[in-house]
């Protein structure tokens, strides 16, 4: 495992599937949460309608092989049925620049998901807890 792990990092299951790390959480003192390092993640799962987002809770010291997504300045992406270059990172932020100029900022798991998946988290996706046998 990475040492460090972040938003937007990629990592694959112990089953192989590969997920998006959303954020990092240290837990201490959760009920039903082992104290250490934990991620939440997500993965489009096909289905007849389109998409769900299945999403899980991963010890951090388990997660295999992982890697760093990487974001080149002036790579497109297309959000919310609109085209954006990346200008600019910070953190958990990525700034993305519209073609007259203006900015916004989105969320560095959401550009990753988009680079997995091919297309953006859609609005009308499910979202629901991972089953033993999607993790």
């Amino acid at each position: 495992m990475s040492p460090e792990v972040s938003s937007g990092d990629f990592f694959h299951s112990p089953c192989g599937t590969q997920w998006v790390i959303v954020f990092v959480l240290n837990a201490s003192g959760i009920n039903g949460l082992k104290d250490g390092k934990c991620v939440f993640a997500v993965r489009p799962v096909e289905t007849e309608y389109g998409d769900d987002i299945v999403y899980a809770l991963f010890p951090a010291d388990k997660l295999g092989w992982t890697s760093q997504s990487v974001f080149d300045e002036g790579d497109v992406y297309q959000l919310a049925d609109e085209d954006f270059a990346i200008h600019d990172e910070k953190d958990i932020f990525i700034a993305l620049r519209r073609e007259d100029g203006s900015r916004e900022w989105a969320m560095r798991w959401r550009l990753a998901f988009n680079m997995m998946r091919g297309a953006d988290v859609s609005p009308e996706a499910e979202w629901r807890q991972a089953t033993a046998g999607e993790v």
